[in-house]
């Protein structure tokens, strides 16, 4: 996915009825510093789909390192086969990352474009409507920009097979 691309999905994405809406509650840490705009609630929606996109694609990987483990057990696939299938296992995870790390970034970092205040903020967050945060570091809340940790939910032998 390109940059053009997401721009397009983005702008394609119109309210009222979001596909993707924050549910979570503003939390006693947050500090509300306003609404999110309706251009940025549709890449908002590209940001979540992506998101699910990306854990998806960690399956299907599971399923293909699998498949060519069973063929290799079985002798239809030699070493050499098993190889070529996990580099393009790798290849398909590192485009997969890097895809939903640049909307990642074009989302936040248009978040934080829109609200100058949170440019130096370590944690900003998107609450139930549509409210944008500041989050302060306390154990009662949820942070706000999430860095979910995927190798750790992913099978052993794959999250080995990708170097994690």
């Amino acid at each position: 996915m390109r940059l053009k691309d997401i721009l397009e999905k983005a702008e394609a994405i119109k309210g009222p009825e979001w596909p993707e809406v924050p549910d979570a509650e503003v939390e006693q840490c947050d500090k509300v510093v306003g609404e999110l705009p309706d251009d940025l609630k549709g890449l908002f929606a590209v940001y979540t789909v992506s998101h699910k996109g990306l854990l998806a694609t960690h399956g299907l990987l599971e399923a293909r390192v699998k498949a060519a483990d069973q063929k290799l057990v079985e002798g239809k696939m030699g070493p050499d086969g098993l190889e070529k299938e996990v580099a393009a296992v790798r290849l398909a995870h590192a485009v997969a990352h890097s895809e939903h790390e640049l909307v990642q970034r074009c989302f936040w970092g248009s978040v934080r474009l829109q609200f100058p205040e949170l440019i130096e903020v370590s944690s900003i967050g998107l609450r139930k409507d549509w409210k944008v945060v500041a989050s302060a570091d306390c154990a009662n809340c949820a942070a706000g920009i999430e860095l979910i940790e995927i190798s750790g939910s992913l099978p052993r032998d794959l999250r080995r097979i990708l170097g994690l």
